[in-house]
This record gives structure tokens, C-alpha cells and sequence, in this order.
């Protein structure tokens, strides 16, 4: 809650090559974008139980068609907001992005801490713009910390053996970023993905606490 890191994996083997994924690596992330969406979307007025139509959807984009289509070609039909997060539904996150707006799906992620640039394009719905796995732990955080983005802290403080301080860091002050009811409801709808949506993996391996999170599929680089 307050910005510090408690664990961060860069590779599996630094000998292998010291490229820090967690920071440096920009990818595709996938469904695990589609929480901005619906936050833009709680902010512009939308609620967790508000309808969206899971059908096939086309959207025109520089004269072209494009047609995202569901995993498995499956569909909802008309769903609320929470189940279609829930289910990771592409067609009905597209139509909730599009009746928002990208630039305000846009303006979110930045608020939150995602610090690529990112293109006012249909595609951004589905996570098809590049950003690194520190930018999306960190724009993740202000949804548990009741709206309020942190700083986030790799190292507290430097000691001698003798436990005298060479340097130290303060964290940072928080920043509201979000109205705290929608940062309450955006945790809800999460928690709804791993109880009972895509993430129910994380209760089948025995994890009995109360988790939020967001399944999310990328490319293999």
C-alpha cells in the first residue's frame, strides 16, 4: 500500500542474459488492460451491473474492418459489466470502450501509473498496445489502495555493518487517481474474475484468501 516492492523476477537466470523483463520488457498485455476500460467506464457513470451486448462486434478503424472476436467464438449476449470482466469477454470490452471513449480508457491508464505511450486505437481494449509488467503491477495498485496511487520503492534504506545509514528514501506522498468508490467496485468486479470468471485457477491450486486480479494472454517474445 505504500509503494514497496516485496518481490520482483526479472528472468529465470541472470546468467542466461540480464535483460530485467519486469522493467525493461514492453509486451502486449492482453486481457489484463481490460480493468482500465471498465475503470474509465465507472468513472464516466457506468456501474458493475450496467448491460453490454456480447455479440460479435465490427469496428471500423482507417477504412478497414476490424472483427475481435471471443475466445472459442463464445458469447455472452447481454451481460453486465461485472460478468463480462468476469469472463474476459473481447466483444463486450470492445462495445464499453467504444461507448467511453479510447481517450478516456487512455487518460485512466495514465492516471494510474502506466507511463507508455499509448494510441487512441479500437485495439486498446484488448491489450494490444505495448507496456512492461512494472507499469501494470503499479497502475494495478491505486484498485486495492482505495484510489490512491503510490510511488513505487525499491529500497527503504542503505546501513554500514554497524547499522549506521548512508541513505535512505521516504515513500511517496500518495496521489487520488480515482474516485475511492470506483476503485471499491473495480476490486469487486476482480474478485468476482477469480471466485467464479477466468481466474478460478488461483482457488484450484488451494489459495482460500480473498484475491482481485485479471487473466491475461500475451505473445511468447
Amino acid at each position: 500500500r505504500n509503494g514497496d516492492i516485496r518481490a520482483l523476477v526479472g528472468g529465470r537466470e541472470y546468467e542466461r542474459g540480464s535483460f530485467n523483463r519486469a522493467f525493461a520488457a514492453h509486451r502486449q498485455p492482453g486481457s489484463a488492460f481490460k480493468p482500465f476500460v471498465y475503470a474509465a467506464a465507472l468513472a464516466a457513470g457506468f456501474t458493475p451491473a450496467s448491460l453490454v451486448d456480447d455479440e460479435p462486434v465490427e469496428v471500423e478503424q482507417g477504412g478497414r474492418i476490424w472483427t475481435p472476436a471471443n475466445y472459442g467464438d463464445e458469447y455472452l449476449g447481454r451481460v453486465t459489466m461485472r460478468r463480462a470482466l468476469m469472463k474476459s469477454a473481447n466483444a463486450a470490452t470492445v462495445r464499453v470502450s467504444r461507448a467511453v471513449g479510447e481517450q478516456r480508457v487512455i487518460l485512466a491508464a495514465h492516471r494510474n501509473g502506466i507511463t507508455s505511450p499509448l494510441s487512441p486505437v479500437p485495439a486498446i481494449a484488448l491489450g494490444a498496445l505495448e507496456v512492461t509488467p512494472f507499469e501494470l503491477v503499479t497502475a494495478y495498485a491505486p484498485f486495492a489502495n482505495g484510489g490512491l496511487r503510490v510511488r513505487p520503492r525499491l529500497v527503504r534504506r542503505i546501513e554500514r555493518a554497524d547499522g549506521s545509514v548512508l541513505w535512505s528514501e521516504e515513500p511517496g506522498a500518495p496521489v487520488p487517481v480515482m474516485d475511492p468508490r470506483d476503485a471499491f467496485q473495480m476490486t469487486s468486479m476482480l474478485r468476482s474474475v477469480v471466485d467464479l470468471g477466468t481466474g478460478t485457477a488461483i482457488r484450484a491450486a488451494g489459495v482460500t484468501q480473498p484475491v482481485a486480479g485479471k487473466t491475461g494472454t500475451t505473445n511468447n517474445g
